[in-house]
């Protein structure tokens, strides 16, 4: 992670890349916040999503086909100055829906 991510007078830019299946519950949208980030989207570079599904033990049956964000997404986003303290403990930690099994692992940089 870089020492200083960059800043355009009160706001902080910084991008997320995704090194992990990234499960979302909501469609990115610009200029929307994104689950467990500070801040707001402001563009992203994206793969097709990955379909991820499983098989559900009790029910004997299969689970569906769920989209995520492939590994090697990048995410660029804007937040307040004051949020640069929480953008960079997110560096190298799990985001997003099912983190304690690894989904959602990012790493933070920064973008002029």
């Amino acid at each position: 992670m870089p020492e200083v991510l960059h800043q355009h007078g009160d706001e902080l830019h910084y991008s997320v890349i995704v090194l992990s299946p990234l499960p979302l519950a909501e469609p990115l949208l610009p200029k929307q916040p994104v689950p467990g980030l500070p801040g707001s989207l402001v563009s992203a570079c994206l793969p097709r999503p990955l379909m991820l599904g499983g098989w559900d033990s009790l029910a004997h049956q299969p689970l569906a086909l769920k989209p995520h964000l492939t590994p090697g997404s990048v995410l660029f986003m804007c937040a307040k100055a004051t949020d640069e303290t929480a953008v960079s403990a997110l560096h190298g930690t799990c985001i997003g829906e099912r983190p304690d099994w690894g989904y959602g692992l990012v790493a933070i940089g920064t973008w002029n």
